[in-house]
């Protein structure tokens, strides 16, 4: 007997079902209704709990996968939590085989090959849409006209009047036993690979998006990291292993990039503990080995792309299955970025000149190329949106991409869309954890979720009717402030640490800087914190209500204020709490300040036209830009520290300055655009809102590499990956995100 039914405990959520009866019941639908289907034969669930995600959308993609089988289609998929684990459907004449692969960690074949009948299979389906149908349109009759219930009704109107077709043998011809092999060369480190194909799998994929059953060949997967190390291995499923093998190398290339001095990979079921600055590595209680980071990383990579390589040419339609083409393109990416990071030595060295020819001299060299890796033109597409209304925030994390609204917050899978969970009202994350969890401000407190979205613990210090005017983390301890009063809590267990209420202020600013807390309070006062002890280190006075937290620099505290003669900017002496001079800039407006080499910037507006100040470290003007009679545009400009110097967007022109402030290159706009979220730099880029949609420039040119989106998307808050992926909000409308396909420059 085959049932499919999904789980009750949404049926049991009377929070649920209320908002389902309500008017916003079809926002609640399409985010909310999440639980886990079970596929049972005899009783046995097949799919384990593992079969989680919308529920109305997994019945309507199932119902069509049936429809496909039952039309004459070969195979098909349904996936689950996103992309994480994926059902595949596999028709063999009048039988249906059933295999459960999770992609997420550890990867790997759950279940393959169980046989069930077609037709048992496709009226089990039949019923639990028509179920789950009648179920819904009981609870309220309008959620008929919402889009997923609309689908879901077509999927199962099509999968009724579907007739199980006779199936036609393939086209392709069975194959005899055939081996694959490639890998990254035999020095070590080096990463191999072998695939024996006797079901004829990689060719039996004849077009489509994404086909996972005819990757998974069997086969070998061998690791070598140095020449006397053990040789690692793995046998199964190299696609899987491969791309479990890539996604370790891709951030232990984030590692070496962002400068840590020790990272743990992952390799299958092992672990391997390296010291970046030495290069070596030890697995756990075993001996130290020399494993150079970068090296290793490429041997990986080269690896993942010469087996997208062996696939495609044993099937050119391969390279169109989504899955490979995602694969082969992130180690594609890794590997430029692996060149960027290698010193030059490490490059492979230009041709020599043909003989009898003389070196150019150095006055008549032409323009450097571009270096390996360097982006010079970008792509992007649209792979995803959902509608999310109410939007207050967007926070990126490594695993999650989250949107808070004031019904709390939606947690959405950043390659997919798909909804992972949703938080009670009143909690809205504000920084990612290592842990794929989110610390977030909750009604009167803080609170702290795990990747699934359960609370952790949540601290209410001031009730639950008191709003948080300023929070941060630092290392295990978070800080709120709230009514004039700081409390620290303890990361793990939200207990409160230490509690601290500056005398005669209603509202304060924190700002962390090395192992300070600062807090600038509304009654002009500084305050500097040790967080883990709550130890008063400083107290100074500045006569003056900040108008956002100091920057301190240099053993001085500079905090942008606001008096009844116009904007100021106050330097306070952290060793005698005694104000500093300081040269004033003469600024209607003050905005975002940074450092800025040895000194620091300030972003102001003079006489409404937008303008950037640079300050020496000992508090005297040293420049500013643009000169007389240039403009940014109106408005008070917005600034960027990045490696690549201080970028400044300013409503019609954004430019990027050196340490002294001398331009290195401007670009204008044609028109003037309305300021919107912070510009972000990473990876030699900048993103930030322009007349058509969003702007992507070379931080070292300013060229033009791309846009993406349309000319009306004016998002409130933006987010980009490592990957170079954009994501991006607008108050009332959806989150979309943006994939990057990248044109690189090979010389």
């Amino acid at each position: 007997m085959i049932r499919i039914q999904p789980g009750r405990a949404w049926r049991l959520d009377a929070r649920l079902l209320s908002e389902l009866r309500g008017p916003r019941g079809m926002l609640a639908l399409d985010q909310a209704l999440v639980d886990a289907v079970g596929i049972e034969v005899d009783g046995v669930d097949l799919a384990a709990g593992l079969a989680e995600g919308s529920v109305v959308a997994i019945t309507a993609e199932l119902a069509r996968a049936v429809a496909r089988l039952s039309g004459g289609a070969r195979r098909d998929s349904v996936a689950f939590r996103g992309d994480g684990v994926v059902l595949l459907l596999d028709r063999r004449d009048d039988r249906i085989g059933l295999s459960l692969v999770r992609l997420d960690r550890p990867a790997a074949v759950l279940m393959r090959g169980v046989q069930v009948d077609l037709a048992a299979f496709r009226r089990a389906t039949l019923d639990c849409g028509i179920a789950l149908l009648r179920e819904l349109r009981a609870i309220n009759p309008a959620l008929s006209r919402s889009q997923a219930v609309r689908q879901l009704s077509t999927a199962v109107a099509r999968l009724g009047e579907a007739s199980e077709a006779v199936q036609r043998p393939s086209r392709q011809p069975a194959l005899q036993r055939q081996s694959l092999r490639g890998g990254s060369g035999t020095k070590a480190p080096s990463c191999r690979f072998e695939l024996s194909d006797a079901e004829g799998l990689l060719r039996s994929f004849s077009g489509g998006a994404r086909d996972l059953p005819s990757l998974l060949v069997p086969g070998v997967v061998t690791l070598r990291l140095a020449a006397r190390a053990p040789l690692l291995r793995w046998e199964g499923h190299p696609f899987l292993a491969l791309r479990e093998l890539s996604e370790s190398a891709l951030g232990l290339v984030r590692a070496v990039r962002d400068a840590e001095p020790r990272h743990r990979l992952t390799l299958g079921d092992a672990e391997l503990d390296l010291d970046l600055e030495r290069g070596t590595g030890r697995f756990r209680e075993g001996n130290e080995l020399e494993c150079a980071p970068l090296p290793l990383a490429s041997s990986l990579l080269r690896a993942t792309s010469a087996f997208a390589e062996a696939v495609a040419l044993e099937n050119p339609r391969q390279r169109k299955n989504g899955y490979l083409s995602d694969l082969s393109r992130s180690a594609e990416g890794g590997r430029a970025e692996i060149a960027e990071l290698s010193p030059p030595s490490a490059r492979r060295p230009s041709r020599p000149p043909a003989s009898g020819t003389a070196p150019p001299s150095a006055e008549a060299a032409p323009p450097i190329a571009p270096a390996p890796g360097r982006l010079r033109r970008v792509a992007f597409r649209r792979i995803w949106s959902v509608d999310v209304r109410g939007i207050t925030g967007l926070c990126l994390g490594s695993k999650l991409l989250v949107a808070s609204t004031e019904r709390g917050a939606v947690a959405l899978s950043p390659g997919s869309g798909a909804l992972r969970w949703r938080s009670p009202p009143g909690i809205r994350p504000f920084e990612p954890l290592p842990d794929g969890g989110f610390v977030a401000t909750a009604a009167g407190g803080l609170a702290r979720l795990d990747v699934r979205g359960r609370v952790r613990w949540q601290s209410s210090p001031w009730g639950r009717g008191a709003e948080i005017d300023s929070s941060c983390v630092h290392g295990e301890v978070a800080v709120a402030a709230s009514e004039g009063e700081i409390v620290a809590l303890s990361l793990r267990q939200g207990d409160a640490l230490w509690r601290f209420s500056p005398p005669g202020c209603s509202s304060l600013k924190l700002s962390i800087s090395g192992p300070e807390l600062v807090a600038a309070t509304s009654d002009g006062r500084l305050y500097g914190i040790d967080p883990r002890a709550g130890r008063l280190l400083f107290r100074a006075r500045t006569n003056a209500r900040p108008l956002g937290p100091p920057l301190l620099l240099g053993g001085r505290a500079f905090l942008p204020t606001q008096r009844p003669e116009g904007a100021l900017l106050a330097c306070v002496d952290l060793r005698t709490g005694r104000l500093a001079p300081l040269e004033q800039p003469a600024l209607g407006r003050t905005g975002g300040i940074v450092a800025a080499g040895p000194g620091l910037a300030l972003a102001g507006s003079a006489a409404g036209e937008g303008v950037v100040v640079g300050f020496t470290p000992e508090g005297q003007l040293a420049w500013r830009f643009p000169g007389e009679g240039a403009s940014l545009g109106p408005g008070v400009p917005q600034l960027v520290r990045c490696p690549e110097g201080l970028l400044v967007r300013g409503s019609r022109e954004t430019a990027l300055l050196g340490e002294d402030g001398r331009p290195r290159w401007r670009r204008a706009f044609e028109e003037e655009v309305p300021f919107g979220p912070l510009p972000l730099a990473r990876r030699g880029v900048a993103l930030l809102p322009a007349e058509r949609g969003l702007a992507i420039l070379d931080l070292t040119s300013g060229r033009l590499l791309g846009t993406a989106g349309e000319r009306h998307l004016v998002p409130d808050w933006i987010a980009l990956d490592d990957e170079l992926s954009i994501y991006c909000a607008e108050e009332e409308g959806p989150v979309v995100a943006f994939s990057l396909g990248t044109f690189l420059s090979i010389v």
